[in-house]
């Protein structure tokens, strides 16, 4: 990937094994998402090899993190539903979103299809309507 005027590669690279597997078009969204907020977004997690013990452990296969078109982010200075409202209302591209009552982060890609899920106190994944009022506890 080429650095944005506030990503650098390094910051989407593999925890598990420092490889770099983020994909140009979805850093570039990242960035317009950015620039629209104008307030800094950690990456928590960008690209995980499919070794990556998250994407190892999947029952399918590796996921979106393995494609390079998923991160999960933080954004200190907004809170989570605020983010998640500025995405949904104004950057359709990021058609995948899971929040969290238990999480300041939100994962967000660019999947071809829109898909919304919570994650539970435990971490695990669970069906959500996509209204943030309707989080699961």
């Amino acid at each position: 990937m080429k650095p944005t005027t506030n990503f650098s590669p390094d910051e989407f690279q593999c925890r598990h094994c420092q490889k770099h597997g983020i994909q140009q078009a979805f850093v570039d969204h990242l960035q317009r998402l950015r620039d629209a907020i104008r307030t800094p977004i950690e990456i928590i997690s960008g690209y995980r090899c499919p070794k990556h013990p998250l994407e190892a452990s999947k029952k399918h296969g590796p996921g979106l993190h393995a494609s390079g078109i998923a991160a999960d982010i933080l954004v200190t200075a907004l809170d989570p539903k605020s983010v998640y409202e500025i995405i949904t209302r104004d950057f359709p591209e990021f058609r995948g979103i899971g929040a969290s009552r238990y999480r300041t982060t939100l994962h967000i890609d660019i999947r071809p299809v829109n898909a919304r899920w919570a994650y539970d106190s435990k971490g695990k994944e669970v069906k959500w309507d996509g209204v943030w009022e309707n989080l699961p506890a």
